[in-house]
């Protein structure tokens, strides 16, 4: 394995490789890849790209890449294995998801859903227990993250009630993004010994990007050693799988952040990068390639 460490360090910068090597002399718990590539998920918004709650990391911006749900009868459903249901959300945080339970409960039976729903409790969306579901909920990691960058009234211990709301009924799926908050690394870390005390099977992470057109477009994405030292602390305190979500900067940071995960025992990717990919095919690691979206 040595070979396959001196390929994956040399991708890195210098600073990196120190934090590379570190994750190695730790311990390899990395053995496989599961490349996860949702061409077989399409993406519905309930409300096409309409959204009352702009937060400033978004502004509506990712509407554009989903199927408006007036236009889901154009489209051969028959193509796919799933939806993500989700869309733009009211001036309280909730996606309208309850208004649209008869649309829903007549799409083919065969697809599975994947919902976002937002702020609301899971009590409105019960009708979903009718179809194979799992709900990704957004955990933010601080009251400011909610208050700055949602734009909402509540606090960190609302959603995190909410989170418990939703297992109780669903199978649930938490989503962290780290760098919302520039100062939130600590916070971040929290949310993760939160998470380590639940019932969940997976939890997913993000990382912010900057987005042309968004309040929050000139703030820097977290550097790519800040992030994984949450990364890591995420591998060691959680009793479940962490993946890589589909949402983090693309080119070298991807690059480097992706390496670095794997090495320190991430094993999910959604669109890994294309030079980590190249580096483990060449030392025969075992890579799966999965076809929905990472929480189905």
């Amino acid at each position: 394995m040595s070979k396959l460490f001196d390929r994956l360090l040399a991708e890195l910068s210098p600073d990196l490789q120190v934090i590379g090597q570190k994750a190695i002399d730790s311990g390899f718990p990395s053995k496989r890849l599961v490349r996860v590539v949702p061409h077989k998920t399409l993406s519905v918004s309930l409300s096409g790209l309409s959204c009352e709650q702009n937060c400033a990391h978004c502004n509506g911006h990712y509407l554009r890449g989903m199927t408006d749900l007036k236009k889901l009868s154009q489209i051969d459903l028959d193509k796919y294995n799933s939806l993500l249901i989700s869309g733009g959300s009211d001036s309280d945080g909730a996606v309208s998801i309850a208004e649209h339970e008869d649309f829903l409960c007549k799409l083919p039976e065969h697809l599975e859903f994947n919902v976002h729903p937002g702020f609301q409790p899971a009590e409105r969306l019960l009708f979903l227990k009718k179809r194979k579901t799992t709900v990704s909920f957004d955990l933010p990691v601080s009251d400011w993250v909610i208050q700055r960058v949602f734009r909402l009234k509540h606090k960190v211990e609302d959603y995190r009630n909410l989170l418990n709301n939703y297992l109780n009924h669903f199978q649930t799926i938490p989503h962290i993004t780290i760098g919302l908050d520039p100062a939130g690394r600590a916070h971040e870390m929290q949310s993760f010994d939160f998470l380590s005390h639940q019932a969940i099977e997976k939890a997913v992470i993000i990382v912010f990007r900057p987005t042309p057109g968004t309040d929050l477009q000139k703030q820097p994405a977290p550097m790519v050693n800040k992030a994984i030292e949450v990364v890591a602390y995420a591998l060691r305190i959680l009793k479940c799988p962490v993946g890589i979500g589909c949402m983090r900067p693309a080119g070298i940071y991807r690059r480097e952040f992706d390496i670095l995960a794997w090495l320190h025992g991430c094993e999910s990717f959604v669109q890994p990068d294309h030079c980590l990919l190249e580096i483990l095919e060449e030392f025969h690691i075992d890579i799966s390639k999965k076809h929905d979206c990472c929480c189905l």
